[in-house]
């Protein structure tokens, strides 16, 4: 390797850029060295473990890990270093140039179909990202291409088990997190994808609440209060009373965006989380019939067919084994629930921050 400088830094990491010389062809790569989790006497890093298990499958929209290497550090710490391809920037560097008032539609698209995409793969694998944000997207502007990275919060998710709820960037964080679930899917991902793609839209971001009260507020005000049947679907552990919350709406907050992308929105962002649109039914969507015709060009002058293609498409039909998972009933979560007021949803008093919160339930989070 050579030219390294820091790109990026944060509290679990930092990332630095530079060019590997060898093998050939000579490329430019992104170094990110982690400090691991210390477990029961041993260091394991359980990123590189999650990455190390999607990498073998080399997802388009997945960031792969090239090589791996430790070393130790002057206070005696293992440091993990992890080498990737190199894109240049995040989605939260182009949210700017993609949204209103002239709103570049088509690279929205673009890159909501590939997030996705990436998305249908994980949950196809019972893998949970549990911090999808704009700053973990990784996108290179000039060819299209977009991956999913940062896998610190990751879990694969085993049926009827309990997770902490206490994961996902407030802002991207769906409704059974805000309430406290502690059993729960994927769908957690696609609520934050959503959150994504309407920060798009919006040019800033779709649900900016101050902390867990506030940010729950914000989604009655647009949504409603859920009702009974909702926290069920969100095996919430409350029950909500009094008050009342008119539903203002998508719309108001996306002014600048058109009817059918307000319509998929509304599609992806509601409170139960199984009937989230998502996987091969959300890509599929009408929503995004223009990325498939025939010599479509971007903005920049660059065909949608670099990026995606017919097979990309036909993938999804093909037929997936269903399985079995086992839930709990009405009454079990009923049974459980704590009763709270509109005005006393709780606050956690903590908030996780791009650079902060909690990273992994345990190390059986990678295991099968």
């Amino acid at each position: 390797m050579a030219n390294l400088r820091l790109h990026s830094s944060g509290v679990f990491s930092n990332v630095y850029r530079g060019m590997l010389l060898s093998p050939e062809p000579k490329k430019e790569i992104a170094l990110k060295k982690t400090w691991p989790d210390r477990l029961e006497g041993t260091t394991r890093n359980l990123e590189l473990m999650m990455l190390m298990s999607i990498s073998r499958e080399k997802h388009k929209n997945l960031v792969q890990v090239l090589y791996t290497f430790q070393s130790i550090g002057p206070d005696k710490r293992v440091c993990e270093s992890m080498l990737f391809d190199f894109l240049p920037s995040t989605l939260h560097s182009m949210i700017k140039t993609l949204g209103p008032p002239n709103i570049n539609f088509i690279d929205v698209k673009l890159y909501s179909w590939q997030l996705f995409n990436g998305l249908a793969h994980l949950e196809s694998k019972r893998i949970c990202h549990r911090d999808i944000k704009p700053q973990n997207i990784l996108v290179d502007p000039f060819s299209g291409n977009l991956k999913i990275g940062d896998f610190g919060s990751a879990k694969v998710i085993k049926a009827g088990l309990e997770s902490t709820s206490y994961q996902v960037t407030r802002f991207y964080r769906p409704p059974e997190l805000l309430l406290e679930a502690r059993v729960y899917g994927c769908n957690v991902d696609v609520w934050s994808a959503g959150c994504v793609l309407g920060e798009m839209l919006r040019g800033k971001v779709l649900f900016p609440g101050r902390d867990s009260k506030h940010q729950f507020q914000l989604l009655m005000e647009t949504f409603g209060i859920p009702d009974e049947n909702e926290l069920y679907a969100m095996k919430a552990p409350v029950k909500i009373e009094g008050g009342s919350c008119e539903a203002k709406g998508l719309q108001r907050l996306l002014p600048y965006a058109t009817p059918d992308c307000v319509e998929f929105l509304r599609k992806i962002l509601v409170y139960r989380p199984k009937e989230r649109l998502r996987g091969a039914q959300l890509l599929q969507d009408p929503f995004f019939e223009d990325l498939w015709v025939p010599g479509k060009v971007r903005k920049c002058g660059h065909l949608i067919s670099e990026v995606l293609s017919p097979g990309d498409i036909d993938a999804l039909k093909k037929p997936k084994r269903r399985s079995r998972r086992r839930t709990r009933s009405r009454e079990q979560v009923g049974k459980n629930r704590r009763k709270v007021s509109v005005e006393g949803l709780s606050s956690t008093g903590k908030d996780c921050s791009s650079n902060g919160g909690s990273r992994h339930d345990s190390a059986d989070d990678i295991s099968e």
